[in-house]
């Protein structure tokens, strides 16, 4: 394991410069076609899958619901959340039909458990799923621009726990994005990382997991991208009970980043991400900042505020949130 270990490390990658791979985004494949499949409907919206093509043998996998009838552009939202939640990541807004929602699964083809060999044969499949997973969310602002029922003017990045690396990558790479919101995420993978391997193998010491990050993982350091948001606002939730994203690494990346920010503290575990009542007090927290920013109209009114009025609200302080 130890010669696996060195010869894993030797192979590693030098880490792509934000630009260098903003450039690398803006040359990808463009969009060949796209398949839509119904997958249901109800009073408010129709749900699909979506198989976007750059080719004859490639295709991205995504889930898109869309209100049934739209009279004008409204928002978009992309939201990664975690692993095989792609369908369900439709689920954490509530069915509304003033917004188009987006999601999708991880382009991953590696081992299913990372355990034992087979957690160094995941680093490689993981360094290309976080390759494939930014060209998928590039075209999925792609796609986005391209439909007539969007308002390019509000288009919103959601990165729920995993899935707030890669969005606070792709938000920071790209400038059609203009808002990014964060929930229960971080910055700092080694020390990520280091907290999640509580059990780490043996033959893994706790000094090789910082090159191990930077030679294979260097391209999805969300503190290298976060103050390329600015000036879009920023919204972070995070908790300070939170096991696998702990409170010094919110606060890195929040520090890191350029205002307009703001950061919203609750008292829960990440594992709560599973307990629908947190999901629903998240959902309505994102849905009032997003309407004070004028994302959305407010209730009984058509008043849209200024974007950057997401990141100057006061701070709430009720139960269970600070």
């Amino acid at each position: 394991m130890a010669v696996a270990l060195a010869l894993l490390l030797e192979t590693g990658c030098q880490t792509t410069s934000p630009e260098a791979l903003r450039v690398s985004l803006e040359r990808k494949p463009p969009i060949a076609h796209i398949q839509r499949t119904l997958l249901g409907e109800t009073s408010l919206s129709k749900r699909y899958e979506l198989r976007i093509h750059t080719g004859e043998e490639w295709a991205f996998e995504y889930y898109l619901r869309m209100p049934r009838a739209v009279t004008k552009p409204i928002p978009a939202i992309l939201i990664l959340a975690g692993f095989e939640t792609g369908r369900q990541a439709l689920d954490f807004l509530d069915e509304r039909d003033d917004v188009i929602l987006l999601s999708m699964d991880y382009p991953y083809n590696g081992p299913p458990e990372f355990k034992g060999f087979d957690l160094l044969r995941a680093v490689p499949s993981l360094r290309r799923m976080g390759l494939a997973t930014l060209e998928a969310g590039s075209l999925a602002l792609d796609y986005f621009w391209g439909q007539p029922e969007v308002d390019r003017e509000k288009i919103i990045l959601i990165g729920v726990s995993f899935g707030s690396i890669f969005t606070t990558v792709l938000g920071g790479l790209d400038e059609r994005a203009s808002a990014v919101v964060l929930i229960y995420g971080g910055g700092g993978l080694p020390l990520l990382i280091r907290q999640n391997l509580r059990e780490a193998p043996w033959w893994l010491p706790s000094w090789a997991i910082p090159p191990l990050v930077k030679a294979f993982f260097g391209d999805f350091e969300p503190l290298r991208f976060v103050e390329r948001i600015s000036p879009r606002p920023l919204l972070m939730i995070n908790s300070r009970q939170d096991e696998f994203f702990p409170a010094p690494s919110t606060e890195a990346l929040y520090q890191q980043a350029k205002e307009p920010k703001k950061l919203i503290w609750y008292e829960t575990g990440h594992m709560d991400l599973f307990d629908p009542s947190l999901i629903r007090r998240l959902t309505q927290e994102v849905v009032k900042e997003l309407r004070s920013a004028g994302y959305f109209s407010p209730p009984g009114g058509h008043g849209l505020n200024s974007p950057e009025d997401l990141c100057h609200e006061q701070e709430i302080d009720q139960a269970g949130v600070r």
